[in-house]
This record gives C-alpha cells, sequence and structure tokens, in this order.
C-alpha cells in the first residue's frame, strides 16, 4: 500500500513542476502572434467574469480567416464562456470541437479535456468526468487549472469511494497551497488523517519522501509523522526524518520545530501512563453534574484502578472550555499524565481534545465531541455515542434494507447539527440516497414549519391546481363539521428522516407529523432521544425510533455507588464509571508498563469492552457499537418497526 502511495505522491510532484509551454518556435507554427495577443485578452475577461465583454471579442474572431488550431483555440474559450453562463451542454459541445482539432497542442489538449471533465461533473455524469479526467496531464495546466483538476478528482473519489483517485487528488490539492497558513486549510487537516491512519512503518517511509520534498505544505508533514512515531515508541525512525529534513532546502523553515520535538525525545519518558488527569466541572454553571461525575469517578477508581497503582490528578475546569484546554495542556506537560478523562459538556470537551491533539494523549470524553469526522483519531473515545456512530449504525446495510434507500434529515443551525447532515450527506452510496434535508433554528417557536417544509406543504403556490382542486371539494362539503388542519396532502419523498435535535426539540417537532397528516412517518432521532418524554411519544407515532449504544447490562458498581451515596447512580455517574472502567481497559493491569509499550498496545487495539458498552475501531476512528429501538406497549424493542 505504501508503495502505492508513495507512486501517487511522485505523479502528483511530477505534475505540480509548473507549465511545460510550448516554445516561441512551435506556438509561431500554431497561431499567429496578434491571435495569441486576442486570446490572452479574451481569458482575462473571462476569467474576471466579465462574460458580456468576453463575448463581444470572441464574436469578432471570423472562424473563416482562422487557422485549423485557431479554431480549435477560440472554441475552448467558447467553451469557457458557456460555462460560465452556466450553459453546460453547450460548453461541453464547444470543448469537443477543441478537442477534435488541438493537432500538436497539448495544454490546449488538457486545457479541453478539463473543461469536458468538468461539464460531466455539472451533469452528474461522474464516469465520463472521470474518463476525461484521467487523460489530463496535468504539467500542462496553470496553477489554477490544476486546483480544478484535482477537485473534481477529489469529488468523484468521494461519489465512487475511490481510494487511489482520492489520495491522489489529496496530495494535489494540498502541494498547491500556498505557503503562509496552510495548517488551517480543510484539506491539509484531511490529509493528516490519511496519514494518521497509515501503519507505523508506512509513516516512515512517507515521512522520509516528505523530508525531502521542497513543497512546503508536504515537507511540515514529516515533523508531524516525526511526532506520531517519537509517541509511539519509534524515536530511532522519528530521528532519521529530522535528520533528513535538517538536510532538505527547506530545513531553515523547521530548524525551531525539529528542537522542540527532540527535546520531547527525552522529556517523553516522564510520561506515565499509570497517572489519569481529570478534567471536570466542579464550580460554575455545570457543578451539579461535575460532582456527579466526580463521584462516579471515585467510585469507579477506588474499585478497579487504586490497588494496580493508578494515581488520580483532578482539576476544575470551572465550567470553561478555555480553563479546561489549559489543564489539559498542563496535565500533559507539566504533570505527564498519560490519558485524559473529562469533558462533560462538548464546549469543553471539544476544546480539551484539540488541545491534545497530535500528542497522542487518550482522551475519554464525557460528552461527544462535535468535529468534523477527518480531525478525529484513535486517541479520542466519545463515551456517549459519536455522530459517527449514531450515523454508522443507522446505514449498516441490513439496517437500509429494513428502512428502505432514500433518506431525509431535520436538523438544527448549529454544530451538531450541520455534522449529522454532513455525515448523512457523504456516507451516500449504491443503497443510501439523502433526498432532503432541512435545517431549523432551535429557538423557533413554531416547529410545525420545518416539518411543514419537509412535508413540501409550505409553498402552496407550487401546487395550485392540486389546492385549487381540494379546496373547492371541502368549500362544497357543507355537511362537514370537522375543522380540516391541511387541506394539501403531505408529499412524502422519503422513507425515512432522521430527527437530529435534543429531547427538548424532538417533543416539538414530532407532533408536527401528525399535525399535518402525514401519520406514521418512520422517525429516527439520536441515542439522546432514549428518554421518559420522548418515549412517551411513541403511543401516537407507532413509527417512532432512537439509538441505543449500550448493547448489555451496565449495572457494574450500582450497588458500591448506593453503598456510598445512599442512592443509585444517574446518567452521569455511570458514564463516568464507565469512563475509568475503560481508561483500565486501555491501559491494562501492568503496572510497570512505559510509555512506550503502552503506545505500542494501545495501537493494536482493535476493540474495547467495559461494563455492556462496546467500541470498534474503524477507519482510525472509534465507533460506538449501537442498536435501533422502536417503541411497543410503552418498551423499548430493538429492531425497526415497520
Amino acid at each position: 500500500m505504501v508503495k502505492l502511495f508513495l507512486s501517487i505522491l511522485i505523479l502528483v510532484l511530477v505534475s505540480c513542476a509548473g507549465i511545460t509551454p510550448l516554445n516561441k518556435a512551435d506556438r509561431a507554427k500554431l497561431y499567429s502572434a496578434d491571435f495569441l495577443g486576442t486570446v490572452s485578452s479574451i481569458t482575462n475577461l473571462i476569467d474576471q467574469k466579465l462574460l458580456e465583454e468576453a463575448q463581444r471579442e470572441l464574436s469578432k474572431l471570423d472562424e473563416n480567416e482562422l487557422s485549423v488550431n485557431e479554431v480549435s483555440l477560440k472554441r475552448y474559450l467558447l467553451g469557457r464562456f458557456y460555462l460560465g453562463v452556466e450553459d453546460t451542454e453547450k460548453a461541453i459541445f464547444n470543448f469537443e470541437l477543441a478537442l477534435s482539432g488541438a493537432g500538436e497542442d497539448s495544454i490546449l489538449i488538457s486545457q479541453a479535456l478539463l473543461g469536458l471533465s468538468i461539464g460531466y461533473f455539472r451533469l452528474g455524469i461522474y464516469d465520463r468526468s472521470l474518463d476525461s479526467l484521467t487523460k489530463i496531464s496535468n504539467d500542462h495546466l496553470s496553477p489554477i487549472e490544476k486546483i480544478s483538476s484535482y477537485n473534481i478528482g477529489y469529488q468523484i473519489a468521494k461519489a465512487y469511494q475511490n481510494q487511489e483517485l482520492y489520495e491522489q487528488s489529496l496530495f494535489g490539492l494540498v502541494s498547491m497551497l500556498g505557503e503562509s497558513d496552510f495548517k488551517n486549510d480543510r484539506y491539509y487537516q484531511e490529509l493528516f488523517g490519511l496519514l494518521n491512519s497509515k501503519s507505523l512503518d508506512d509513516q516512515k517511509m512517507i515521512g522520509l519522501d516528505f523530508s525531502a520534498q521542497e513543497n512546503l505544505p508536504l515537507s511540515s508533514y514529516s515533523l508531524v509523522i516525526a511526532e506520531n512515531l517519537i509517541y509511539a515508541g519509534r524515536a530511532n525512525d522519528a530521528n532519521e526524518i529530522l535528520d533528513s529534513l535538517l538536510k532538505s532546502k527547506n530545513a531553515t523553515n523547521f530548524e525551531q520545530e525539529v528542537m522542540v520535538i527532540r527535546e520531547k525525545l527525552s522529556d517523553d519518558k516522564k510520561v506515565s501512563p499509570l497517572k489519569i488527569g481529570v478534567i471536570l466541572p466542579l464550580s460554575g454553571k455545570y457543578k451539579k453534574f461535575g460532582i456527579e461525575a466526580l463521584n462516579g469517578i471515585q467510585v469507579s477508581y477506588e474499585t478497579l484502578l487504586k490497588e494496580k497503582g493508578f494515581e488520580l490528578n483532578v482539576k476544575d475546569s470551572k465550567s470553561s472550555p478555555i480553563i479546561s484546554s489549559f489543564y489539559a495542556k498542563e496535565l500533559f506537560e507539566k504533570d505527564r499524565v498519560g490519558l485524559i478523562i473529562g469533558g462533560l459538556s462538548s464546549g469543553e470537551a471539544k476544546a480539551i481534545y484539540l488541545e491534545l491533539k497530535n500528542k497522542q494523549v487518550p482522551f475519554i470524553s464525557l460528552a461527544q465531541v462535535f468535529i468534523p469526522r477527518m480531525e478525529k483519531d484513535k486517541f479520542l473515545l466519545e463515551l456517549p455515542p459519536s455522530i459517527e456512530s449514531e450515523i454508522a449504525e443507522l446505514l449498516k446495510e441490513d439496517t437500509i434494507k429494513q428502512l428502505g434507500a432514500k433518506g431525509a434529515i431535520l436538523f438544527p443551525k448549529d454544530e451538531a447539527g450541520r455534522l449529522y447532515f454532513d455525515e448523512l450527506f457523504y456516507q451516500q452510496n449504491e443503497s443510501y440516497t439523502l433526498v432532503n434535508a432541512i435545517p431549523y433554528t432551535p429557538s423557533v417557536k413554531d416547529f410545525r414549519v420545518p416539518v411543514q417544509n419537509l412535508l413540501n406543504l409550505k409553498h402552496k403556490k407550487l401546487r395550485k391546481d392540486e389546492f385549487n382542486l381540494m379546496k373547492d371539494f371541502f368549500d362544497a362539503d357543507e355537511s362537514s363539521t370537522v375543522r380540516r388542519v391541511q387541506i394539501l396532502a403531505p408529499e412524502i419523498e422519503f422513507d425515512w428522516v432522521f430527527i437530529a435535535s435534543r429531547p427538548i426539540e424532538a417533543i416539538q417537532l414530532i407532533p408536527g407529523f401528525n399535525y399535518y397528516d402525514a401519520f406514521n412517518t418512520l422517525m429516527i432521532g439520536p441515542s439522546s432521544w432514549n428518554s421518559k418524554k420522548v418515549r412517551a411519544l411513541g403511543s401516537r407515532n407507532k413509527k417512532l425510533h432512537f439509538m441505543d449504544g449500550n448493547i448489555g447490562d451496565d449495572r457494574l458498581l450500582e450497588d458500591e455507588f448506593e453503598l456510598q451515596y445512599q442512592r443509585m447512580p444517574n446518567l452521569v455517574s455511570k458514564r463516568a464509571i464507565n469512563a475509568v472502567g475503560v481508561a483500565g481497559e486501555l491501559v491494562g493491569s501492568e503496572q510497570s508498563l512505559s510509555r512506550n509499550e503502552y503506545l505500542n498496545k494501545m495501537m493494536k487495539s482493535q476493540e474495547l469492552a467495559f461494563n455492556g458498552h462496546k467500541w470498534l475501531l474503524s477507519q482510525n476512528l472509534w465507533l460506538k457499537q449501537m442498536s435501533i429501538h422502536y417503541l411497543s406497549r410503552g418498551k423499548p424493542r430493538e429492531g425497526v418497526n415497520n
């Protein structure tokens, strides 16, 4: 696999070497100097989106007075013009004519093929778009054209799940990033996730190759890979990459960072996997929940880990993400803990994880972490089911067969809602399609509106004839004493709808379906719907479903908790109990385990289980094992109720 990866890299770097133009003598054979000047002027107008002016200049070029090659180049410009005015069919027609008469102009051939690829992509004809794309020689394209080429390849690779094309396109997009602020680019972050998912041996080979490159964004990855190898106990491999980087042309850009990383080589030995950091809101607005979590952690720690030599270091986040981030940094760099538990709110969880990211410090989060999938890795384990875990269960092949191939989503206009939508959108395949997506504002007073939009009932003008017919019918029925809430019948174009809402919103959204006569709509909600208030709606909505992340009995340590606090643990306390238990499973029972041995052990872990909960490693991400439940006679039943 790494040979394929490096061959893709070589291909991309060769294509990024710049334009290889025809020399003056060659161009003089194909085009007149005046014509080339006109072409340059028209190109600038199209680039600036001055399309009317470009059209006027193009109309002045009389094809009867042009050579075959000049006619072809004019046709290419016409294709670009029609793309600009979104007349894709005419654009494709002109790109085809340009390609047929391009002759020896290799630049025009690649440009026309790129135009065809873009045109077919816009029409959704991905196979033809890909066919044109594979024939392009990127070294004949300008930097902007290369970015377009890589972007089309990236989009097609996502649609067809073509790993080779995906990696090639992502490499290309990263290699074209500027030299300032490239680390904040989404493609840079995505390539980081891709590299981090590869084996340590593959990472070493890629790191050595990157360290010798003149491309600054790619060279910077060698530092990231070196750090990964350090924390995985492979200091010699890390030093080899750092030595190679210091011999490269980019050495001056990275001297300071290399020095910092090498300090970690000696300092990292002080990190102990038996030291566990805990960051909880023990004061502030989440104080009540923080104390509940600490109670659960204390019970679990004293029962499971204390005698094995583990130590707890507890910090008060004061219910602040900023303070949480500060303590995450301090616990690792100063107190040298090997693992951190915390993040009782989503804001604190995100802040802690982003601070720990790339340090290879396992973080067991007590809340969902709202960041894109590509930014997560195996050092994050979310105790509540993550967004990715819930959607993975929803889109299992067997589940989709029961639910139906056409899905829809209602989602709030917030961070979590957008991530649910992204996950459902990008996971589309031959078996499943997202046919509708309706966002809503969580603070709205009337939650019927998003349901109305989903059922195509808001814009009656679009269904005017149907509306008038139904209205005349009901107006003529004088005997009817029933007030019609909704004259038009809902248009349900989906098999099921996922409602990515909190319980307080769900209890207002769900009744809206019956209000608009969309009875027995198959609705599915996240694991937070497993609450009394939402379950109470099951008597009126027979196809109400929710996720559940507990695959077994999780009553372990409940009696011990009751003995200490004279009451049973609540949801927060249970989650904290499980967090400590999972930490013990990660580290193991070896009291003398070094950090290197611990990280090597974790790198090989593919499964974690504790107290009725289970996680499997999938694409460098821990996914909690889930199941879908429906309500029957007021009780949850596993499966889909059709």
